[in-house]
């Protein structure tokens, strides 16, 4: 009887520190995430669009499918006019991230569209 409350308790005390275990490692890729956006957002409010554009390579280059960093690339391509760069990281954004079409997207496919027709016609106009 002893034997088997002595198992039970080392079960329970290895499931709680498992658990203790996954609860700061999940903390740590949280504050992971939200430091690199912090700092997107920073570059990017500041019109630093050289620093985000680093930033967000330098995140590719070790996390090729890195959804926030491929986002933030593609705005700092559209803020910079490079809108066939934006939009071919939107359109591959769309594949990684179906459920971010409506707000995280579309929006700026869009955007870019309106840019490109007046931009031809400002050209055709010019002819």
């Amino acid at each position: 009887m002893l034997i088997v409350l002595v198992l039970m308790l080392g079960t329970a005390f290895v499931i709680w520190v498992g658990s203790a275990i996954s609860n700061v490692v999940a903390n740590f890729k949280k504050a992971w995430a939200d430091d690199f956006i912090n700092r997107a957002q920073k570059y990017f409010e500041s019109a630093d669009l050289n620093k985000l554009v680093t930033h967000c390579e330098d995140k590719l280059s070790r996390y090729p499918n890195h959804a926030n960093a491929i986002w933030w690339l593609a705005r700092a391509h559209m803020q910079a006019g490079r809108n066939t760069e934006a939009e071919h990281l939107f359109e591959t954004l769309r594949d990684l991230k179906p459920d971010w079409e409506e707000f995280h997207i579309q929006p700026y496919l869009n955007k870019l569209e309106t840019q490109n027709v007046r931009s031809n016609k400002t050209m055709e106009s010019d002819a």
